[in-house]
């Protein structure tokens, strides 16, 4: 049996203070469903929380099958207004435990169509071994781009030969699981300090009875970015906002 060897609990912290401002503009009736809320695990702690709207605005948490927390919201407006939302969050440097979670992650999910992934075959001496490998099969496989067309699905993102985060976790999902590997899709912030337009994606494959994040565009393990939600692939966390009439919507993120 090949076993991967991990410092799994280290009491190494880190605090971060998110801002998070979702702007519409020339808006109408709209309503929406986003994942932009620290997810809760045994990797993190939320120290504080606090979520400001406009009195036209009805807002409620919610969590989804995952046990994701998403804010939904329903805004009848009158002027262009700003939903905001800030927490700060105790980051440690231990892996998510497993909790016999893993046939969803298994199997093929909207984006992920193993099918197409059933020939891949890798020869590989460790967990270790192994990683770096589909890293740098998904690597040299897909260019990034961020004008690049708007495809999801894996095999399609290996078609086109480009793409952005979303992309290259979806290929790597595919690979792993193939594998008999399970792994799952993971969206959030890096951890850099700052003002940003852009959330990042990234995976983590089930090793011994821990989680461990792999993000396979920047070509790094164990990474210990600050995390929203988990799913099968990006359909299970995605965004999602819809209005009466077209609407401008803007997000931005800080933290520090």
């Amino acid at each position: 049996e090949k076993t991967f060897h991990l410092s799994l609990h280290s009491t190494i912290m880190q605090k971060y203070k998110v801002s998070i401002d979702i702007s519409f503009l020339n808006p109408s009736d709209t309503k929406g469903k986003v994942y932009v809320l620290p997810y809760k695990d045994d990797t993190q702690k939320i120290l504080s929380f606090d979520l400001s709207h406009p009195s036209f605005c009805k807002t409620k948490i919610n969590q989804d099958k995952f046990k994701n927390e998403y804010l939904e919201f329903q805004c009848s407006p009158s002027d262009d207004f700003s939903i905001n939302v800030e927490y700060e969050v105790e980051v440690n440097n231990a892996f998510p435990r497993f909790n016999g979670d893993e046939k969803d992650f298994l199997s093929s999910s909207k984006y992920v169509n193993l099918e197409k992934f059933q020939g891949i075959q890798i020869q590989y001496s460790s967990v270790e071994d192994l990683i770096t490998k589909v890293i740098s099969i998904v690597r040299s496989s897909i260019k990034y781009d961020k004008n690049s067309v708007k495809v999801k699905s894996a095999f399609g993102s290996l078609l086109t030969g480009s793409g952005v985060c979303v992309n290259f976790s979806h290929v790597a999902l595919g690979i792993f699981r193939s594998l008999g590997i399970p792994a799952r899709y993971v969206i959030g912030l890096t951890p850099f300090f700052g003002s940003t337009k852009e959330a990042h994606a990234w995976i983590e494959i089930k090793v011994n009875d821990y989680w461990l994040p792999v993000d396979p565009t920047n070509g790094l393990v164990g990474v210990k970015y600050l995390k929203w939600a988990i799913g099968r692939d990006d359909s299970d966390v995605r965004t999602r906002v819809w209005y009466h009439k077209p609407t401008v919507v803007d997000f931005s993120f800080k933290i520090k």
